[in-house]
């Protein structure tokens, strides 16, 4: 998503950004990216990962479990109850 109410998502919006999405809460903030993500439609070229890109992806799962269970993830989620 690279605009949301009209603010484009870039770094000097980022804490109006995050403003909007601390008022949705965890629900409100799931279901607006189930939905955005639904919208996502292809663009009818294949995606061709180059050799950084490869070990990013790679990486990606062991990153996401550190980060569910670091302090960070629960104050995250508690902000966002």
């Amino acid at each position: 998503m690279r605009e949301l109410e009209g603010i484009t998502n870039t770094p000097e919006n980022i804490e109006r950004l995050f403003n909007i999405h601390l008022g949705l809460g965890f629900d409100g903030n799931l279901t607006r990216l189930v939905e955005a993500t639904n919208n996502i439609s292809p663009s009818g070229e294949k995606f061709e990962a180059n050799e950084i890109q490869l070990q990013q992806i790679l990486r990606a799962p062991a990153r996401a479990i550190r980060f569910v269970k670091s302090q960070d993830a629960q104050a995250l989620k508690e902000e966002l109850d």
